[in-house]
């Protein structure tokens, strides 16, 4: 667990599959993508989080988590992945969000390094990210940019 002020960023677990359906929810509500309730991102992050399918999640919180309770204020998932072009295996970051009031504070560059630590613990041989276009949302994308990451072009998907 890493603490700056009062924002701890730690690990996520099964036991926190509520929170990390409902940051998930509401990133896809900020994007206009919702495609299930907050339970059912619940239901699915459960299951990712119980399983060795690969995906990661950390979750920054302020409070202590006992008796003086937490507040879950951001999220980010990884996701391992592999391809030839790749050298081997690499890491997709796939959500990212920090509650409005928490934005503008330094977390989101402090998330994006743990993100880039458990690459580096799982020897990944890069990291990327669907960020979004520069029309749809400039700031998001000149937060990738600022952190090194390249533009690579569209990424395209197919529903099955």
């Amino acid at each position: 667990m890493s603490s700056n002020g009062s924002v701890s960023i730690r690990h996520a677990t099964s036991a926190d599959k509520d929170a990390v359906g409902d940051l998930a929810h509401r990133l896809l509500l900020d994007v206009d993508a919702p495609r299930f309730d907050p339970a059912g991102y619940a239901s699915v992050a459960a299951d990712l989080l119980d399983s060795d399918s690969g995906f990661i999640a950390y979750l920054a919180v302020t409070g202590t988590g006992g008796g003086g309770g937490e507040k879950v204020v951001g999220l980010i998932t990884l996701a391992e992945t592999c391809a030839l072009f790749s050298g081997g295996h690499f890491g997709e970051l796939q959500e990212f969000y920090i509650d409005p009031e928490y934005r503008s504070g330094g977390l989101g560059q402090r998330m994006l390094q743990f993100a880039v630590e458990e690459g580096k613990r799982r020897k990944w041989q890069r990291l990327q990210v669907n960020a979004p276009s520069p029309q749809k949302s400039q700031r998001s994308y000149d937060f990738y940019k600022k952190a090194g990451f390249e533009d690579i072009g569209p990424l395209m998907r197919y529903f099955l």
